[in-house]
């Protein structure tokens, strides 16, 4: 199992790895997208974004006094606002995957 360095020095457990279906807020607007190469580390109560690891796949990241937005080829494609506790907070939202199930009763031949 991999596992996840922390800031404090702790280490957590990474489940898994994967693809979250989002969407972002830019300009006004909520706009799909998606985060690849997401950790599922289970004792993280809270969703977090490297920055290092946008930047080593070209993306731009702006900070400013209270925002930070991510750029990919000049283009504004992510934003977010500065809490209280000098976290950015992104304004994304995960999109909730809704399984399509269909049930059929017994076929007569």
């Amino acid at each position: 199992m991999k596992k996840m360095s922390l800031g404090d020095e702790g280490v957590c457990d990474v489940e898994s790895c994967g693809i979250v279906i989002i969407e972002r807020y830019v300009n006004d607007e909520w706009i799909e997208g998606k985060l690849e190469n997401v950790l599922f580390v289970p004792l993280l109560t809270k969703n977090l974004l490297s920055v290092g690891a946008c930047t080593n796949k070209i993306f731009a990241a702006l900070f400013k006094k209270n925002s930070v937005e991510l750029y990919l080829n000049k283009k504004l494609i992510a934003s977010g606002i500065l809490q209280k506790n000098n976290l950015f907070r992104m304004l994304f939202r995960v999109v909730k995957v809704k399984a399509n199930l269909h049930a059929a009763s017994r076929l007569k031949l």
